[in-house]
This record gives C-alpha cells, structure tokens and sequence, in this order.
C-alpha cells in the first residue's frame, strides 16, 4: 500500500550497486490517497543471494519535500526445487 501523493519508478537488482536493474513499475502521475500497487518481480535466485527492490518517488508540484508512506508491505516468494 502506498500513501502519498507521488509519482515513483520502482525497479530491483541483483547486485548491490543497483547495475544492471529491471524496471518493475511506474505511476507517471500521482494517486491521491491510499492505494495497493502490485509490483511483480520474475527472477531465479541462487541460494544465499539477495535481490534489492528500490522506490524512485517524485513530485509534479514544486516543493522541497516530498512525502510519502509505505504500508503492508508484502513479499511472496516461490522456492523451486
């Protein structure tokens, strides 16, 4: 769930410098209020591996701050054997 609003690009990477990322969502214009985004992710993961989700968020309106609030935030994961 996302409050706030804001535009955001959300993007993950495998390794810690963020290089190379996939795009995994973007709202080019700001929802006002509470609501669910869903950010579907397809990558194979080898075992002790991190995967790092990162939330790129910017204003249309003229400001200097810029807030925003992440609720109930989920991950689903499938282990394949």
């Amino acid at each position: 769930m996302l409050d706030g609003d804001i535009c955001y690009r959300a993007a993950y990477a495998r390794g810690k410098d963020f290089y190379p990322r996939t795009d995994i969502g973007e709202a080019q214009r700001p929802v006002a209020g509470k609501h669910k985004i869903v950010l579907p992710i397809q990558a194979t993961l080898q075992p002790h591996k991190q995967l790092h989700v990162r939330l790129f968020p910017w204003s249309l309106k003229a400001t200097d701050n810029l807030y925003f609030n992440i609720q109930e935030c989920i991950f689903e994961t499938t282990e394949i054997q």
